[in-house]
């Protein structure tokens, strides 16, 4: 488990072997039995050789006292492997990942399968009655977390997307320090690039890969969150390697009715940057990292009208932690987290826009 404030890219390569591939039929077995609110989630990850489950949500599991790992699986990896990064010696460990969605011991799945399985998973996951947290994007597009909303409201169940930097204290203090410091906000700007190895699933358009798909969901969903609105008008321009290839590079501007003017910039083709900036009437907000921020202090940096430069401390969180026990406070509580699906089927209407403003452009 890496000591550093901050975890290991979440958009970085995180599969291995043959687990970009799809195995088989998703099961349909019915649900486990109701639990007492004081006992540990019961959860199945799968697979367990993500580079996010065995970097950083293996080890939040691990620690968290209102979950459990009872189950994992993998096609391609071996138990001792894995022995010493989180995975209990008691758990389950399946070859196929329709036995873990059917596993009885197992009240809710961890998926972090590539973009394009999501759905067929989830949807497997919550027809055997399982409570689900998958890694973003949910869906590829707003349709499909549409659908997989309904499905879990119908099967009342819980399905949170994973989108890990909502969760962290980082996400509350930028808008507050915002409205108290930079008055009417008029520009606002996010950049998440870093490089991507040619061999890395996210290069395949079968597997739902491309950098606003990726990455899109950092630098939209801060944007919507600070102007409290949708954009009234998208334009986007992206570039690909070749016809049928994915988006390497994604630039995208947006203009909401408040008459703020956002633009945000994807990449997996750029030395590795993150940066948020906030323009306002009286100043300027600057954050490093925002999106990656894990248990060391972040620091925000405000420069007002006159060019004084202040910095101010934002404690930190693990916020993978801090993610999965909403997961399982909401599965044993009903209480609605941080990051409700509202909020992601908000950024993924977005998505689409700019991707259709792409498409027109190209």
């Amino acid at each position: 488990m890496p000591t550093v404030p901050r975890r290991p890219l979440p958009a970085k390569p995180d599969v291995a072997g043959d687990e970009s591939i799809s195995a088989g039929a998703p099961g349909d077995e019915s649900a486990s039995e109701n639990r007492s609110r004081d006992e540990p989630l019961r959860v199945g990850v799968l697979p367990v050789t993500s580079m996010v489950t065995r970097l950083a949500v293996l080890p939040a599991l691990a620690v968290s006292p209102a979950v459990a790992v009872v189950a994992v699986a993998s096609r391609s990896a071996d138990r001792t492997e894995h022995s010493e990064r989180g995975v209990p010696g008691s758990a389950a460990w399946h070859r196929d990942y329709a036995a873990l969605v059917s596993d009885p011991a197992v009240e809710a799945v961890y998926c972090a399968l590539p973009n394009a399985l999501h759905l067929p998973w989830v949807t497997a996951a919550l027809e055997a009655g399982k409570h689900v947290l998958c890694e973003k994007p949910l869906g590829l597009d707003e349709a499909t977390v549409t659908q997989l909303s309904d499905l879990a409201r119908e099967r009342h169940l819980v399905l949170q997307e994973a989108y890990m930097a909502a969760f962290h204290p980082l996400a509350s203090a930028v808008p507050e320090i915002a409205a108290e410091e930079l008055g009417e906000l008029r520009e606002l700007r996010s950049v998440f690039g870093f490089p991507l190895d040619a061999a890395n699933h996210r290069w395949e358009p079968a597997l739902g890969g491309g950098a606003l798909a990726d990455v899109g969901i950092y630098c939209v969903e801060p944007l919507l969150r600070l102007a409290g609105a949708e954009p009234t008008d998208v334009t986007a321009l992206d570039r690909r390697s070749a016809p049928g290839a994915v988006d390497g590079t994604f630039l995208g501007a947006l203009r909401f009715e408040s008459g703020i003017l956002a633009t945000i910039e994807c990449s997996f083709e750029t030395p590795e940057r993150q940066e948020l900036e906030i323009v306002g009437t009286e100043g300027t907000l600057r954050c490093d990292h925002p999106f990656t921020a894990g248990a060391g202090s972040s620091t925000v940096v405000l420069t007002d009208a006159t060019g004084r430069v202040r910095e101010r401390d934002v404690a930190g969180a693990d916020p993978y932690q801090v993610m999965v026990e909403a997961f399982a406070r909401a599965v044993r509580t009903g209480t609605e987290t941080r990051y409700p699906l509202a909020s992601t089927a908000r950024v993924a209407r977005v998505l689409d826009r700019l991707r259709r403003a792409a498409d027109d452009l190209r």
